[in-house]
């Protein structure tokens, strides 16, 4: 099947149902690559603007399945009939036009409002996790106050992110996914990981699934496998760990889980998903702590700790003081 026969699917599905077949060949077509799931994306938001539109427009058919196959590059042929210019009154949208004519509607928009570079944007607010699907199909979960940008105009998927960002990367080898933030370079080809480029000066890049590369200013190459993680800090070399921390994704998962975990890195867990300053003073060095939280609420978690240690809190303004006199 060609991609003629693609384009009108979604012409037809916009202007009503489509079978469970061609759903399936659909989402298949979209799955292949991220040329085709881009296509699909920019018919469908065509639709959608031409509805904003209250003027009617003349179409000439012949000449738009020209203009369409000249920019998609592709072999797609003129319809078998050729027929004289329509006037179309888009605002209308009526469901029973057919589904060539919607993609002539569709394509027609698509190459008038896209004819430069294809930037999509994305963007989370504060105490915001959004979850989104990228046009190649990768998955994207971007933490509080986070910005992502996503190039589809080129050979290469090039994101530029600005804060933290969990990426489940669909597969396409002839075009990498590449993660850009504070002047460091993360490539990948189809994997699952997180980056961290909250604080200017430092990036954090943890791999769960795959292979990774990350590149920073008068540094090697370093290649990640899962579990690790690498730590940049901005003028000095990249450090490549194993996770010792298993909360790295938390503000993702929603669940902090501790397993004989030292109460220094379970103060540094909750400071960091809870954006709290809580200083620890300890007069016995030796507490372990094993928990886990779904959905986590600062306070109980304080509570728990409370119960579980020798500890006294002490609270002004905005920050806590935890003492713990002994481990019981």
């Amino acid at each position: 099947m060609n991609q003629e026969y693609f384009i009108s699917l979604i012409s037809k599905s916009l202007s009503g149902p489509i079978s469970e077949a061609e759903s399936t060949q659909l989402k298949d077509w979209v799955a292949d690559n991220s040329e085709n799931a881009l296509i699909k994306k920019r018919i469908e938001d065509s639709w959608k603007n031409a509805g904003k539109y209250k003027s009617d427009i003349q179409i000439d058919e012949n000449a738009a399945w020209k203009k369409i196959a000249s920019q998609l590059k592709t072999n797609t042929s003129e319809p078998a009939v050729k027929s004289a210019p329509r006037v179309i009154p888009i605002w209308k949208k009526p469901l029973s036009i057919a589904a060539t004519l919607l993609l002539l509607v569709a394509g027609t928009w698509f190459f008038m409002n896209n004819s430069g570079e294809e930037i999509l944007n994305y963007s989370t607010a504060n105490n915001e996790t959004k979850n989104f699907v990228l046009p190649d199909g990768s998955k994207v979960t971007l933490n509080e106050n986070s910005k992502l940008s996503f190039d589809a105009s080129n050979s290469k998927r090039n994101l530029n992110l600005n804060g933290e960002g969990f990426f489940e990367v669909t597969h396409d080898k002839s075009k990498p996914f590449i993660v850009n933030a504070n002047k460091t370079t993360t490539t990948v080809l189809g994997t699952v990981f997180n980056v961290n480029a909250n604080d200017k000066e430092k990036v954090e890049v943890t791999l769960i699934e795959g292979k990774v590369s990350f590149e920073a200013p008068n540094s090697e190459k370093v290649i990640l496998a899962p579990n690790e993680k690498v730590n940049y800090i901005k003028g000095k070399k990249v450090a490549l760990t194993k996770i010792q921390n298993e909360n790295t994704t938390a503000w993702k998962t929603k669940k902090l889980n501790f397993k004989n975990t030292k109460i220094t890195t379970v103060i540094e867990t909750i400071n960091q998903y809870f954006d709290k300053d809580v200083s620890l003073v300890l007069k016995d060095s030796t507490c372990l702590f094993t928990g886990s939280f779904d959905n986590p609420d600062y306070k109980q978690v304080l509570e728990v700790l409370k119960f579980t240690y020798d500890l006294n809190i002490e609270n002004k303004n905005s920050t806590s003081r935890l003492i713990i006199n002994k481990c019981k």
